[in-house]
């Protein structure tokens, strides 16, 4: 079905949604199931109704379902009543609030016809049913996948250990090379590290076995949707071969999405600054803004302003990484940090053109001579512009060390490979439901 998509359609599925159509799948059955329901059933009643208000409301509920995690409750848990309670859990937000909404929408719109009671129960009890039909025909045919690692003893511990936090794998078997391969196995999937002359061996030697193939590169860009530029070489390192994804157009089309949404927000947002600009003030009398240099697009040097959210005196023997229950951080800081609106002057920088609303975040120049001199290739992250948020800070946490700084550059590098328009969209709505939940602000434990 792929082949034929991409033969026939000219498309193809990008290789982070390749992980995620489980996820595309629930939201537009949720999508369609809203307009089936809100409308009473296509009847008549739809010309009453505005069109464009209702797809609206279905976009909202489908979002709000997102947030509340409904579409990812089978990563989380490993017990299936446990998955099933997460499922009636969020289900039962999600309902509570678009209920809200649609109310509330009336206030504005007096001639939208309202979820009924018995409408929103319906909603509710047809969503959960499709999905729990989903987990548990995902629990039944979860099938074990098994990877074959070829390489040295030091190259296959290490990415284990690069794999053991990623619950995907729980389901995935990754076994040593061996030539004993069982005699009913047709396909294998061969991960090869090093060591080609033993492959070359293997494979004259077994010319019927069908083999999937895999550098590190490969495979971490396909099921991590991140590269440890440990698996970099020179030749995948050159700059100007490193963007595959060079359209004009896809850029272009960028640079409009920063600049229509980053004046919306700051319009949006002028109010939510001044308050907490006047409490910062009150806090401890001293400067309501901070601003730091920066490295931005080819290494240029720009200021990042920020809402202060440490004491005045926090940096007096030099920049340091933040750190869990950090004593700089104010009382309002915390507040700041958590929900990110520390960060909304930066979309000034986005702008006038230093900064993009996705991207790689920039880093202090100071920090990065120690990260350059640690982390390899790190300064591939350079060769688009940095972002207010991205792919690294909707997957990991806050980084506060070099270790934590390689995992962010795996991400990090993979958007840089992969970016495109619909994954700056997917990067948004991770970003808004980080906000809402308030995670990911405090560095990894």
């Amino acid at each position: 079905m792929k082949d034929i998509i991409k033969d026939y359609l000219g498309l193809e599925i990008p290789i982070w949604m390749q992980s995620r159509k489980n996820l595309f799948l629930l939201f537009c059955f949720d999508f369609i199931l809203f307009i089936f329901i809100k409308t009473n059933y296509f009847s008549q009643k739809i010309i009453n109704e505005s069109i464009v208000l209702t797809f609206l409301m279905a976009i909202v509920w489908c979002l709000i379902s997102y947030i509340n995690g409904k579409y990812s409750y089978y990563k989380n848990e490993a017990y299936l009543i446990k998955k099933v309670f997460n499922l009636i859990k969020s289900n039962l937000f999600s309902l509570i609030f678009i209920y809200i909404v649609d109310k509330l929408v009336i206030i504005y719109f007096p001639n939208f016809l309202p979820f009924s009671r018995d409408r929103i129960v319906l909603l509710g009890l047809f969503s959960f049913f499709f999905q729990f039909i989903k987990l548990y025909i995902y629990k039944i045919i979860s099938k074990i996948k098994v990877f074959y690692l070829l390489g040295s003893k030091e190259e296959i511990e290490f990415f284990k250990n690069l794999i053991k936090e990623f619950s995907i794998f729980k389901n995935i078997k990754i076994v040593k090379f061996s030539k004993k391969i069982p005699n009913n196995v047709e396909k294998i999937s061969l991960l090869i590290f090093s060591q080609n002359e033993i492959y070359e061996n293997f494979y004259k030697s077994n010319p019927n076995l069908e083999i999937e193939k895999y550098t590190p590169f490969k495979w971490c860009e396909k099921y991590l949707n991140r590269i440890p530029s440990n698996y970099l070489t020179k030749e995948e390192c050159n700059k100007n071969n490193w963007l595959i994804n060079s359209d004009d157009f896809q850029w272009r089309l960028k640079r409009f999405g920063d600049l229509s949404i980053s004046i919306f927000m700051i319009i949006f947002s002028l109010p939510i600054v001044l308050v907490f600009s006047f409490l910062i003030w009150y806090e401890d009398k001293g400067p309501i803004f901070y601003s730091q240099t920066r490295t931005g697009l080819n290494g240029r040097k720009f200021t990042l302003t920020k809402l202060r959210t440490m004491k005045q005196s926090s940096e007096e023997h030099g920049p340091v990484w933040a750190s869990i229950n950090d004593k700089r951080i104010t009382k309002i800081g915390q507040v700041l940090r958590r929900t990110r609106i520390d960060e909304l002057p930066q979309l000034l920088s986005v702008l006038v053109g230093d900064m993009s609303l996705i991207g790689p975040r920039p880093e202090r120049p100071e920090i990065e001579i120690t990260l350059k001199e640690n982390i390899p290739y790190y300064e591939l992250r350079e060769v688009i512009k940095p972002g207010l948020s991205g792919w690294a800070q909707v997957n990991f946490p806050y980084g506060a060390s070099i270790e934590d700084s390689k995992i962010k550059l795996s991400y990090e590098l993979f958007y840089i490979r992969n970016h495109s328009f619909w994954l700056d969209i997917l990067i948004l709505i991770k970003t808004v439901k980080l906000i809402i939940t308030m995670k990911g602000s405090n560095p990894k434990k």
